[in-house]
């Protein structure tokens, strides 16, 4: 019995292991789709002549998704942190708690970042949870 009992503490002991990367590879996943999510090539002259996102007169030529780039700060300050066994994906730029703001601002519409981001997480998740269950 004792030898079973070893056989299983090593087992867990693998597993877990396993499910920590491949839950790091989740994250890391997550972070890279942000950052196409915010690596927009549209022309910046067309949106600082047409204004497209303003609350007051909107002007539909240019997607909400993925959103522009500009200063490239945005798509540089994605970061991914470790709380307990959770990992949370963090953006530190200056101007991404308005641009990433999930109701938009007082003048600005919202971009629909998160909740696109959301339905790819969903999607990995789906494909990681069947990943695991094969094992």
């Amino acid at each position: 019995m004792a030898r079973f009992a070893g056989h299983q503490k090593r087992r867990f002991a693998k597993k877990r292991r396993s499910l920590t990367v491949a839950h790091d590879a989740l994250a890391e996943g997550m972070r890279e789709e942000a950052v196409a999510l915010t690596s927009g090539t549209a022309y910046i002259a067309v949106i600082d002549r047409t204004h497209p996102f303003s609350r007051r007169r909107p002007f539909g030529g240019v997607p909400r998704l993925p959103i522009q780039t500009r200063t490239g700060r945005l798509v540089r300050a994605w970061r991914t942190m470790r709380r307990g066994n959770a990992k949370l994906l963090l953006n530190l730029s200056p101007e991404g708690k308005f641009v990433l703001a999930p109701g938009g601002t007082r003048l600005m519409r919202a971009r629909g970042f998160w909740t696109e981001l959301r339905k790819r997480y969903l999607r990995r998740r789906a494909r990681f949870e069947r990943a695991i269950a094969k094992d």
